[in-house]
């Protein structure tokens, strides 16, 4: 059985790059974000500053949680 860690719950920081933008207007927070890709919070952080850093597995897993594809994860790290 697959246990959902994604929290979504209001969250209110500035944008750090358009890949924060986006989980944060889809509600993700970063506790619930860490808990899922099996990384620190400070790993979030980074991501979110520099999302050229994510690694694959991580963008597949949040492509899974977000109901989105892997294109426009990868629009979103290159903008």
């Amino acid at each position: 059985m697959k246990v959902k860690r994604f929290t979504k719950a209001p969250y209110t920081t500035i944008d750090k790059s358009k890949l924060h933008q986006f989980l944060k207007e889809e509600g993700f927070v970063r506790s619930g974000l860490a808990l899922d890709l099996d990384v620190t919070v400070c790993t979030i952080d980074r991501y979110m500053n520099n999302p050229e850093k994510i690694k694959i597995e991580h963008i597949k897993r949040i492509c899974e949680e977000t109901g989105v594809d892997a294109n426009f994860i990868m629009d979103l790290i290159c903008a």
